[in-house]
């Protein structure tokens, strides 16, 4: 399936995120201790943004060989994934 133009670019944005959750790791790194489980929730926010950005590229159409890949994986693997992600937040 082709690119969305529309879309642009997101490894600008990508990039950001990175940078922040780094800085954030940081300061973490030289805080009290009582601050890791907010960095540690930070996975869990990370983990759903994935799981909706999944669900979106399947409503658009996309299959789990095109997305397997971009998340180097295979189609099956992605598939899984997604679904024990799907079953451990219905549980």
């Amino acid at each position: 399936m082709a690119r969305n133009a529309a879309a642009g670019d997101l490894g600008g944005y990508s990039a950001f995120v990175r940078r922040i959750l780094t800085a954030y790791g940081r300061k973490v790194a030289s805080a009290d201790p009582e601050d890791l489980p907010a960095l540690a929730a930070t996975r869990a926010a990370l983990d759903e943004a994935i799981h909706q950005a999944i669900t979106g590229q399947r409503a658009a159409g996309r299959s789990w060989e095109s997305i397997g890949a971009a998340m180097g994986m295979t189609a099956q693997g992605a598939s899984q994934s997604h679904k024990r992600y799907a079953a451990r937040q219905q549980a």
